[in-house]
């Protein structure tokens, strides 16, 4: 049996969530962490899709994303928080437009098989980028604070990411990071073959 990776994880998160978003219904609702998560990962999607010509404006692109959700969402999204979100999103762009750092093709899809081959799953990676032989999923947070490490280190897509992408490049020297573009920190997630034969143990179950 064939499962998308938001099925799943949705039915790991809740049962009754997922027959609700199942049936079409989304709990989804429009704030400013989620709008400003759209901009923020629209932005690393374009960075990551194609290669950019030399003259692509990487501060005019995501500034007018910006302003055009600020706008249509005054109602939403306070004054203060947009010039916050600015501040935020011009560190994305520091980050992202760095001469040491690669973002990789930001539609890399993966396929899990279950131990039992009863079950696959498959979905998109998260977005990679590459330092070197280094390869870190990024994760951007515009919280007061980034999550508690338990929080992280018990985040199941994070454990997906890292198996298929050890499945993609064997022996891949691989980190999921934080960033936090609000207060600048960061905090960095390990998983190992304990946590992958978790997850397909897990999915086994299903």
């Amino acid at each position: 049996m064939q499962l998308s990776e938001k099925d799943f994880l949705n039915y790991i998160r809740c049962p009754l969530y997922y027959q609700i978003e199942s049936k079409g219904h989304s709990l989804k609702r429009d704030t400013y962490n989620s709008l400003i998560h759209d901009v923020a990962n629209e932005y690393i999607n374009r960075v990551g899709a194609i290669p950019l010509l030399g003259d692509f404006n990487h501060e005019k692109y995501i500034k007018k994303k910006w302003d055009n959700v600020c706008l249509m969402n005054q109602h939403i999204i306070t004054p203060k928080q947009t010039i916050q979100g600015w501040g935020c999103l011009y560190r994305l762009v520091e980050l992202l437009t760095n001469p040491n750092i690669t973002v990789l093709d930001t539609e890399m899809t993966y396929k899990i098989e279950s131990n039992s081959c009863k079950h696959s799953l498959q979905g998109y990676l998260d977005p990679i980028i590459k330092q070197g032989d280094f390869y870190q999923t990024l994760i951007i947070s515009f919280s007061d604070k980034l999550p508690e490490s338990y929080v992280m280190d018990m985040n199941l897509k994070h454990t997906i990411d890292s198996y298929a992408l050890n499945e993609l490049i064997p022996g891949v020297q691989h980190v999921t990071t934080y960033y936090n573009l609000k207060t600048g920190q960061e905090k960095d997630t390990l998983r190992f073959s304990s946590h992958h034969k978790r997850l397909l143990s897990i999915l086994d179950t299903v």
